[in-house]
């Protein structure tokens, strides 16, 4: 008896619901109403600091430093961004006093952060105004300099560094922005976030 190949019977496919302009309209209204996001001079709508740190936690281990500023920051290193637990400051920090260096982070933070398909991504606020950007994680970060935290541009790694390759070194923010690093009462929050 010769057995003769059946396809499978085919499950009728259910329609998807239409995603229309209206319902897209008032799902940006919504957010902007609870101040997620608010709708630029450009014609887009871009997230607000409480939108970034709504973006930031979902399905993101992260950590937060809290420095100061200082008024010999100058942010000009083209190579780095750098944190400090101490007052020295050179071309490449951007916040003196932080509450935390590399050997402070948890060691499940410390762990993801090696995985070497994440991006690190980081968001710095300073007086209400924020800058966001992305670096790459790697497993031969060291983590354990327990004075500094560096983020940089190039693929250099040692003990300070927390993420490579990044968009950004100090030269590359907002000069306005760094006006504000250099207040001494300047509240600075970076948060990194591991996705």
């Amino acid at each position: 008896m010769k057995k003769t190949y059946q396809e499978p019977p085919q499950e009728p496919t259910k329609p998807t619901p239409s995603i229309t302009p209206e319902m897209l309209e008032r799902a940006f209204e919504a957010l902007e109403r609870k101040g997620m996001i608010y709708y630029s001079e450009g014609g887009v709508y871009i997230p607000t600091a409480k939108g970034w740190q709504l973006l930031m936690t979902a399905d993101v281990i992260s950590v937060e430093i809290i420095a100061h500023g200082n008024p010999k920051i100058t942010a000009t290193n083209a190579s780095m961004i750098k944190l400090t637990r101490g007052n020295d400051v050179d071309d490449a920090t951007i916040g003196v006093r932080a509450n935390k260096a590399c050997a402070d982070f948890p060691e499940d933070f410390k762990r993801a952060i090696k995985t070497p398909d994440k991006n690190l991504e980081i968001v710095i606020e300073a007086d209400d105004e924020m800058i966001a950007f992305s670096a790459y994680c790697s497993p031969a970060l060291k983590l354990i300099d327990s004075n500094h935290i560096s983020i940089n541009k190039t693929d250099l790694i040692d003990d300070k560094t927390v993420a490579i390759v990044s968009d950004k070194a100090a030269t590359d923010l907002d000069r306005d922005f760094v006006e504000k690093l250099k207040d001494p009462n300047s509240k600075i929050k970076v948060v990194l976030g591991v996705k």
